[in-house]
């Protein structure tokens, strides 16, 4: 295994990292003239450590599930990275307390099974554990979907997801 970059075979790692020590005692060399000159000292930048994590761990059908509340009301979802938009099950839109007319479903979606009628709602809150994700549009499916679906729209609002050994982390910031 090579790490690290080459030049006609010969990795270039060694002088990688004395010119990464170099630019560093620069750095600092600078940092101390300019403290000893009466310079500012530079401000640490602020580091946010408020982050939230939520581990999923991998169902036995090589998917990824998560109990998320919708304002406040516990749903199960799977987490969907083909979802353009977070889809909730007309069952657990009413579960959340968002009451729907047959009237309120006048846009179309395509999924794989083909075109859907759909209602187009706005979440108020949609926490995953500590995360917070507030006024985060939604379609509610009439009945095809099995299980509400966790779209990019949501998880594009995290600070990141990694996804290593069977388990999907989402960091995001949490819920106030």
């Amino acid at each position: 295994m090579s790490w690290g970059a080459g030049v006609n075979g010969k990795h270039l790692i060694g002088t990688g990292i004395g010119l990464g020590f170099a630019a560093i005692a620069v750095v600092l060399g600078i940092n101390h003239f300019a403290n000893a000159e009466g310079g500012a000292k530079p401000a640490a930048a602020p580091v946010d450590e408020r982050v939230a994590a939520v581990r999923v761990n991998l169902a036995d059908d090589q998917t990824y599930y998560l109990t998320a509340k919708v304002n406040g009301v516990p749903i199960r979802f799977l987490v969907d990275t083909g979802a353009t938009i977070t889809v909730l099950r007309l069952v657990d839109a009413q579960k959340a307390g968002i009451a729907l007319r047959a009237s309120d479903f006048t846009g179309d979606v395509e999924g794989i099974d083909g075109h859907a009628a759909v209602a187009e709602i706005v979440i108020n809150r949609l926490e995953a554990g500590e995360i917070l994700v507030s006024n985060i549009e939604a379609d509610v499916d009439q009945g095809a979907l099995d299980v509400s679906l966790l779209g990019q729209n949501f998880l594009s609002r995290l600070e990141r997801i990694v996804i290593e050994d069977g388990v999907m982390t989402l960091q995001g910031k949490p819920a106030m």
